[in-house]
């Protein structure tokens, strides 16, 4: 079975008898840091500039 991310559960993943390929998500996670940084390196930027 080849599944996308929001198919990942530690249930679909252990169905037996049955081989999975099933994304984790991980893209979104590093999505969500990037935009961390991205808005953390901003606020720094202002702060800095006195803002």
């Amino acid at each position: 079975m080849v599944a996308d991310a929001g198919y990942w559960s530690e249930h679909n993943m252990n169905l037996a008898g049955v081989e999975s390929f099933i994304a984790p998500g991980r893209a979104r996670k590093l999505r969500k840091i990037a935009e961390t940084e991205q808005h953390r390196s901003q606020v720094i930027d202002q702060v800095q500039s006195g803002n």
